[in-house]
């Protein structure tokens, strides 16, 4: 087995990889995924190609759109919509234990 195969047999069976298969598809966490979302994220869980429909083949900052590079470009926007996503969840938990909670703005 290749290192890489290894390593992604590694990540899949650690405790909790498979809790977003199970989870409660509550949309105002932003867990609700639709038919493409589900593909895409058993494409990358899986290391497959993603489907070349309704994606550009290169990233606005020139590069090809390969899934590592539009994980990591900072042109691209996937970090930042990764980053506002993770933010927004945080606050609306937050709020509910916390009265001064403030979200900063995006």
């Amino acid at each position: 087995i290749s290192p890489l195969v290894q390593r992604q047999l590694e990540l899949l069976s650690e405790k909790g990889a498979s809790s977003w298969l199970t989870s409660l598809p509550l949309k105002e966490y932003g867990f609700l995924l639709n038919k493409q979302e589900f593909q895409d994220a058993i494409s990358l869980r899986y290391n497959l190609t993603l489907s070349s429909l309704n994606r550009p083949r290169l990233c606005v900052c020139g590069e090809p759109s390969t899934i590592n590079h539009c994980l990591t470009c900072k042109l691209g926007g996937y970090v930042s919509l990764r980053h506002d996503s993770l933010k927004g969840t945080i606050g609306k938990l937050l709020e509910q234990v916390c009265k001064d909670t403030v979200i900063e703005p995006s």
